[in-house]
């Protein structure tokens, strides 16, 4: 290998590399090989982890949606217990309103289809409205087919309410006529009193829950396809169940026994102990959360499994409630957290080969690494050498980016001296104009590593807060044997040289002396303006303007007075106009002005009369010391676009004549050309 010194020769390279790589590879395999080892039991508690926290956020989801559904029949049920017509027929008694208020139960009930009966119920327990849902087809109850339920419960415990309040009955099967319905049909009545004026209550609205939709939709949640969820209530029977052969069980006599408590006692003990948790056992792994559905101004009672009994007792919120689990048996749980022996063993492999390579090719990068160093350490010192001396900026940048030489000449384009620089690699970037910032990030990101020489041109922001342009350019380094060593960079000021281009531009395209566009520009902008007012349907209008009386004010006062006029009406123009729109001057006193997305050509007219108004306010001009105030006034014509033309030249023509037209009319007024009518205005 060329280019090696004494230390590194061709016959040490081999055996060094060969060393380098032992030293390196062979401890780290060993700590594959430890690692590895552990990552069997990693992997699987994690997947743990990962599972129970899986069965955590759906029991959560189920218990905030069962909840939610608590809460938002409770508010129907408050609704249709402040209906006005039903109010009304208990003071009047009239019975078109009673069939009002049937009616809009029956749309109620349509349109919500969770409710299987919505009710109304006098004080004496006897129902005097129902709708019955009829699996989506609802009908209101004829008379002949109502029921006396003083005898229910729930009529009872809802009766004895206080205004306000909402009872809520236990979650069981609905019973018709003494009889559990067949099929099962899951039912909550909730409840409310009825009050009239003095208080006293005169019946209840009682709205039957389908039931079936929680048990549904709890099942919809489901975390993943290996658990079983149940809800039991807080005795420990079931509404859903593994088996439904389990579920009522406080509803059928023969069923008495198929409780939760007795299929599972030691997770019983824990899970009605507790509000919340998850714990294994022999079984499988348990997640549960406890369901208060009672909020603030619900009651319920613990209801009855015979037809006709009463409640034994009042229930509040704490004593309401529901257990929601989740069940995985210790079987399935098994098969779900197996993890994968061949799998781990190949990846083993893989990574035990992939840190050989990496090994070997780090081993060699360092000692080509070590050989290029020697090799920069020679060519830096030559490099100093001669930069010490130079005008410009030069500076040399190691393969990782930091400086490894920059010249004094630094402080002098940036205020920075050659130490901030070392201490801060990325020092020119943070001072480098923000506009020109991206620039630069493109040059590290895509030309830092060429091979060819790169030129650019960018702004940076000195310490003292001065803006200067930065001529850079840079080339890759190269070691005799072909190791790239980096970058060398020059940066020469180049602020004088932009400035005066800047100058040179500005004057071929800007008057010099009102700095407005000139005719050159103007063509420019307005040939622009219609490509866009084509593009986008949008009208445009050219006003050509002209200073009244210019003359008089050159010829008493002198052409200084008139160039201070031209100068205040310019501004003037100016600062009436928007950011898009342009004020030009043409020569003389007369001056284009362009006026983009116009919606009608009246919009043009209301602007020149701005224009008339502001440009005939007394100006102060001062001649020799002494301030005299005179009034200038102007002529404007107006064209638009494309009612009079759809070229540059044709609106300037119309534009140009009409504001002759406004000369002849007597001046200080403003004409549209012969398409908008002539229409004019005067300021």
């Amino acid at each position: 290998m060329a280019g090696l010194s004494s230390k590194h020769s061709k016959s040490a390279y081999l055996p060094t590399l060969l060393k380098r790589f032992l030293l390196t590879y062979l401890p780290l395999l060993l700590l594959l090989l430890a690692i590895t080892g552990a990552l069997y039991n990693t992997d699987h508690q994690a997947r743990r982890r990962t599972f129970e926290q899986q069965e955590i956020i759906s029991i959560n989801q189920q218990h905030r949606l069962i909840a939610n559904d608590i809460r938002s029949i409770a508010g129907d049920l408050l609704v249709l217990a402040d209906h006005y017509h039903l109010h009304a027929d208990h003071e009047h008694q009239q019975h078109d309103e009673m069939s009002t208020v049937a009616e809009e139960f029956r749309l109620f009930a349509l349109h919500k289809k969770i409710y299987d009966q919505v009710r109304f119920l006098d004080s004496n327990g006897m129902e005097k409205i129902r709708i019955n849902y009829n699996a989506g087809h609802p009908s209101i109850v004829p008379p002949d087919g109502l029921q006396d339920k003083s005898k229910r419960y729930y009529f009872k415990d809802t009766i004895s309410l206080k205004k306000g309040e909402v009872f809520v009955s236990p979650l069981d099967l609905n019973v018709e006529l003494g009889v559990v319905e067949q099929p099962l049909k899951p039912m909550i009545r909730f409840g409310a009193p009825l009050f009239s004026q003095d208080g006293t209550p005169f019946g209840i609205v009682m709205l039957n829950y389908l039931a079936g939709e929680i048990l549904n939709d709890i099942e919809k949640l489901k975390a993943n396809g290996v658990d079983r969820i149940m809800l039991v209530n807080r005795e420990g029977y079931w509404f859903k169940a593994l088996s439904p052969e389990d579920e009522w069980g406080f509803m059928f006599p023969e069923r008495k026994n198929r409780t939760f408590a007795n299929r599972f006692p030691l997770a019983w003990q824990k899970i009605s102990a507790e509000d919340s948790g998850q714990f294994l056992d022999d079984t499988g792994m348990f997640t549960y959360a406890t369901i208060k559905p009672l909020n603030v101004g619900l009651y319920s009672s613990t209801g009855s499994t015979e037809a006709f009994s009463a409640s034994s007792k009042r229930l509040g919120a704490n004593e309401y409630t529901w257990k929601i689990i989740s069940f995985v048996p210790a079987t399935e749980l098994s098969r779900y957290l197996q993890p994968y022996r061949t799998a781990s063993l190949v990846v083993t492999f893989s990574l035990a080969l992939l840190l050989g390579i990496g090994c070997w090719i780090g081993a060699e990068s360092s000692v080509k690494r070590t050989m290029a160093e020697e090799a920069l350490l020679k060519n830096e010192e030559k490099f100093r050498t001669v930069a010490e001396f130079t005008y410009d900026w030069e500076s040399w940048l190691g393969p990782e980016g930091y400086y490894l030489y920059t010249s004094p000449s630094c402080e002098r384009l940036t205020g920075f001296s050659a130490n901030e620089f070392y201490a801060d690699p990325g020092l020119l970037l943070s001072i480098i104009h923000p506009e020109d910032k991206d620039l630069f990030r493109r040059h590290l990101r895509d030309e830092t590593d060429s091979n060819h020489i790169c030129e650019m041109d960018f702004r940076i922001i000195t310490k003292s807060g001065e803006e200067k342009w930065i001529a850079h350019n840079c080339r890759p380094v190269f070691s005799d044997s072909g190791q790239q060593l980096g970058r060398r960079a020059s940066n020469r000021d180049i602020t004088k040289r932009i400035m005066a281009e800047l100058r040179l531009k500005e004057m071929a395209s800007h008057d010099t002396l009102t700095r407005l566009p000139n005719r050159t520009l103007l063509l420019d902008r307005l040939i622009q303006a219609l490509a866009r007012a084509k593009r986008s349907t949008t009208g445009m209008a050219v006003l050509f303007l002209d200073l009244d009386r210019f003359k008089e004010i050159n010829d008493t006062l002198g052409h200084g007075a008139g160039d201070q006029v031209l100068q205040i009406s310019a501004r003037r123009m100016t600062a009436l106009l928007r950011e898009e729109d342009t004020v030009a001057r043409m020569g003389g006193d007369e001056f284009v002005i362009i006026i983009q997305d116009l919606k009608e050509a009246q919009e043009a007219l209301a602007i020149a009369k701005k224009l008339l108004t502001a440009i005939q306010e007394p100006i102060d001009i001062a001649i020799d010391g002494a301030s005299r105030k005179r009034v200038v006034e102007a002529s404007i014509g107006i064209s638009i676009f494309p009612d009079d033309g759809t070229d540059a030249s044709a609106l300037l023509r119309k534009a140009d004549s009409a504001m002759y037209q406004s000369k002849q009319a007597g001046r200080n007024c403003a004409t549209m050309a012969g398409a908008s009518n002539s229409a004019s205005i005067r300021a």
